[in-house]
């Protein structure tokens, strides 16, 4: 502590000092400048003082009970976990909380946020619908209205065990809990899965993983899938050992209706205290013969990796991939119960000729026929080819690929990419290579939006060529390796992206995607506590109204601006089930319209209730604090805000008075 302050004061007299130089070795010798000097060093200093964060005598707020020893109310739903209201955690947490403050203890409610509550106000708390429980946030937050000594009330089932660890040792905080683990007879749904569209008839497959805690071995858990209100499967389960999963696939039949079908799976355990993990749900669409966006790869690549998500999101278009392994047989990409589905080259035919906007990674000569084909009669392809014979398709003629590193030229020509690239730092872009040299294309109208050099120097060379022909657009891509981009993150990755929107957005405004809202969310089953995000495809920096309503009651009307990724944001709503209308602000065409839902499905009593409280309750560890008042960072406290507005003022208005600038 005292080299600590050695180092401060150090640092101290150097600010002084170099106060002084400036004013007396830079600036004009005016009559003041002894004043000036006197507070550019109260400046410097104090603003060393607030980085050093000493703590302070005194409360935060003077609405605050004058005391270090602090109480932490876990608010969290898996409070709530019991048969009865005698029978859960909650209850004894509440009393034992009201005991405390009426000894003079400040009570701080904590879960996904920090609430100071009064001790009159009390009596009225309910645990939240968080199904998050912070302990970290809530250790730094009492420590800064000047707490000492902790008492927690909570199951323990805790976000961040390791950081509140941290948090209460860096903090030198006497830490107690209480209530701490309790024996909960609970099973829950850990997950919920089914494919992500059916295009045929037949049954579906879902797959269900759930946990379980204080019951026995011979008891069974019993699950329902509802298609919307009516129970279309049912079986039984064995519970799962403490910490691990029950997994089970269930057969469903064939969906009744089309569109957005809503599945809920309901779990029953007699006895079970916690409801919140019993129900889940998914919508799911029917039907529905037309694919949005689709990628098929030919060679293993890393290119489809990123480029898939991020095309699927700046377009706001339902993305499937499918990557060639050989003998005509295909594994599908992405993520969730999809993911490494296997299908032929017949199933992948009708998907990429139902397609509105079709990617096509690696063709060559050796693709099938119907590749070369389905080039020609799509109206937006994305065709990233090895040699000649795959462009040739387009109408475009090209040479052998050119091998080495190639440099993108920073200077962008006049092109509808040159506004999405405005700005970028385009020098520190990884090369590129295989370049496909165009030597005819004169049968084609083409634009190059970007060139690329050899090792930065030398002839140019096209990465693209933008091609339109009788109302079709077609990109080719005559360089390989944009997935680096990517890779390195930071700028670079930002310039993958923008330029990958600009080349989806020219291909896109050809012609509107018929069948296809331009709004939509990006899940239609959200959580409680967690904002519903929205696709708006081709309304970046428009504004637009929505409208949520639960049955014929309006419980949304807002208006939102789409960010520069096509995206927009509200806030989440209480569980259920709600429709919604989506209009632009300067037009009252619906651009947009479903149903969703929001859930306060809850993974709380998966985890385990943490044991690391223990290792910081030893109050013998611990420097016992002689201060009587309670003592909080310096940084809490608003005075040294207010003086360095204060001084930076009188400097300011000095400075112009005695005729500097």
């Amino acid at each position: 502590m005292i080299f600590s302050w050695l180092v401060f004061a150090v640092l101290a007299s150097a600010a002084v000092l170099f106060s002084v130089w400036i004013y007396f070795r830079w600036e004009l010798p005016i009559p003041g400048r002894n004043i000036l000097v006197v507070t550019r060093s109260l400046i410097l200093v104090i603003v060393s003082l607030l980085i050093w964060d000493p703590r302070i005598t005194g409360d935060r707020a003077g609405y605050l009970a004058r005391t270090d020893h602090w109480v932490l109310l876990d608010g969290s739903a898996s409070m709530s976990a019991g048969i009865d209201s005698s029978d859960v955690a909650w209850t004894s947490a509440l009393s034992r909380a009201q005991e405390l403050a009426t000894e003079g203890m400040q009570v701080l409610m904590f879960g996904s946020s920090n609430v100071v509550v009064h001790r009159d106000s009390l009596q009225n708390l309910e645990p939240t619908e968080s199904n998050t429980s912070l302990l970290a946030p809530a250790l730094a937050s009492v420590a800064e209205y000047g707490a000492q000594r902790v008492t927690i009330l909570s199951d323990l089932r805790l976000d961040d065990p390791v950081e509140a660890n941290l948090t209460a040792q860096r903090l030198s905080l006497n830490v107690e809990s209480e209530i701490g683990e309790n024996s909960t007879r609970n099973a829950g749904i850990y997950s919920f899965e089914l494919p992500t569209r059916i295009e045929s008839d037949g049954a579906l497959i879902a797959r269900v993983e759930v946990f379980s805690e204080g019951i026995e071995n011979t008891d069974t858990i019993r699950i329902h899938i509802l298609e919307e209100d009516r129970v279309v499967a049912s079986t039984y389960m064995l519970p799962a050992d403490l910490g691990s999963l029950a997994t089970t696939s269930v057969s469903i039949p064939y969906p009744s209706s089309s569109g957005w079908v809503r599945y809920r799976l309901l779990l029953e355990l007699e006895g079970d205290k916690f409801p919140a993990d019993d129900t889940k749900s998914i919508f799911l669409e029917i039907g529905s013969e037309d694919n949005d966006l689709v990628m098929i790869s030919f060679q293993p690549d890393w290119e489809p990796r990123f480029l898939l998500p991020v095309l699927s999101q700046v377009t706001g278009l339902d993305a499937s991939g499918y990557l060639s392994i050989g003998n005509g047989s295909y594994l599908q990409l992405g993520a969730g119960i999809d993911a490494g589905r296997s299908s032929d080259d017949i199933d992948v035919h009708k998907v990429a000729s139902s397609a509105d906007f079709l990617v096509l990674h690696g063709v060559d000569g050796d693709s099938s026929e119907w590749v070369r084909r389905i080039i020609n009669e799509s109206n937006r392809v994305l065709l990233f080819s090895n040699d000649s014979i795959g462009v040739s398709s387009t109408g475009m003629h090209v040479g052998i690929p050119l091998s080495g590193e190639w440099y993108l030229v920073p200077e962008l020509p006049p092109s509808p990419l040159a506004s999405n690239l405005a700005g970028a730092d385009l020098r520190s872009l990884p090369p590129l290579s295989n370049i496909l040299p165009i030597v005819q294309s004169d049968s084609v109208s083409k634009i190059i939006p970007i060139h690329l050099q050899f090792q930065g120097s030398g002839p140019k060379e096209a990465a693209f060529a933008l091609i339109e022909d009788k109302g079709k657009r077609s990109v080719v891509v005559l360089a390989s390796g944009f997935w680096r981009w990517a890779f390195r993150g930071g700028n670079d990755r930002q310039v993958y992206r923008r330029l990958w929107a600009g080349i989806a957005g020219w291909l896109l405004s050809s012609t509107p995607v018929e069948g296809n809202p331009r709004v939509s969310p990006t899940i239609r089953v959200g959580k409680v506590g967690e904002d519903m995000i929205w696709r708006a495809s081709g309304l970046i920096g428009d504004s637009i109204v929505l409208e949520m309503l639960s049955g014929d009651s309006v419980v949304m009307d807002t208006t939102v601006m789409v960010n520069n990724v096509g995206e927009a944001r509200t806030r989440w709503l209480a569980s259920g089930e709600y429709t919604y209308n989506v209009k632009q602000v300067d037009n009252s065409e619906n651009i947009g319209n479903g149903r969703l839902e929001f859930e306060g499905h809850s993974l709380e009593m998966f985890r385990r209730p943490t044991e690391i409280i223990s290792d910081f309750t030893n109050v013998s560890k611990w420097p016992q604090m002689k201060n009587k008042q309670p003592r909080r960072p310096l940084h809490s406290n608003p005075f040294p805000y207010l003086l360095i507005i204060l001084l930076l003022s009188m400097e300011w208005i000095g400075r112009r008075r005695w005729g500097l600038r």
